[in-house]
């Protein structure tokens, strides 16, 4: 798994749990194996769907948007190199706890 040096400082940014470069590799080698895709969200999450192929239609290159956890994960070329990393936005919270079976109470702040 390749990483650009903005998609490095991205996801080192934009994940409070990551505090170094391996683990933030680690961290995307998952996401773009593991990671849902917007054809297994557009049925059952329209809205997270939608916002994701919203952030894939501003780059041609773009050749995978993933959503694993909270954040989504722009990998683009044919190395599938990690280009960027975006929270999910607070307007999206409410369809995120559903998808990933969490009540108002016990979710996590977006």
């Amino acid at each position: 798994m390749r990483i650009t040096k903005h998609g490095m400082e991205r996801l080192l940014e934009r994940d409070d749990e990551l505090f170094n470069r391996r683990l933030a590799k680690r961290k995307a080698t998952i996401a773009f194996h593991s990671g849902l895709t917007i054809g297994k969200l557009e049925k059952d999450y329209p809205k997270i769907a939608n916002y994701m192929a919203s952030k894939k239609t501003g780059n041609a290159r773009v050749v995978s948007v993933r959503l694993y956890e909270d954040k989504l994960y722009i990998f683009k070329g044919r190395n599938k190199r990690l280009i960027t990393t975006y929270k999910m936005p607070q307007f999206l919270e409410e369809e995120m706890n559903k998808l990933y079976g969490r009540n108002e109470k016990s979710a996590r702040t977006l």
